[in-house]
């Protein structure tokens, strides 16, 4: 347990050690570059798991009770998928506004 620990702290701090800047702009930059990658990845497991709750929605019309469930699920993928991609519209508009380039 004590090496999930470590691990996990190292981890947390090993973005701000690999990532020194020398600006606030070079900063800004560094960590829109992360999460121009992090977005589609998340974006596209949201996505997967949306498109799995509406197969099980589909394929469970016979019980009440779980399409109820896929239902919830459905719309919580939609939920989550506005959510991430309005984050990344909102990181990268506020970037092109106060970082010229990153």
């Amino acid at each position: 347990m004590k090496i999930y620990r470590t691990v996990f702290i190292a981890l947390a701090v090993a973005p701000s050690v690999v990532f020194a800047a020398d600006t606030f702009g070079s900063l800004i930059g560094k960590a829109v570059s992360v999460i121009n990658v992090a977005i589609p990845v998340l974006g596209s497991a949201i996505l997967l798991v949306f498109m799995w709750n509406s197969a099980r929605y589909i394929f469970s019309a016979d019980n009440v009770e779980e399409k109820g469930r896929g239902k919830a699920l459905i719309g919580w993928g939609i939920v989550g998928l506005f959510v991430v991609f309005s984050l990344w519209g909102i990181v990268n508009v506020i970037a092109n506004t106060f970082v010229v380039s990153y």
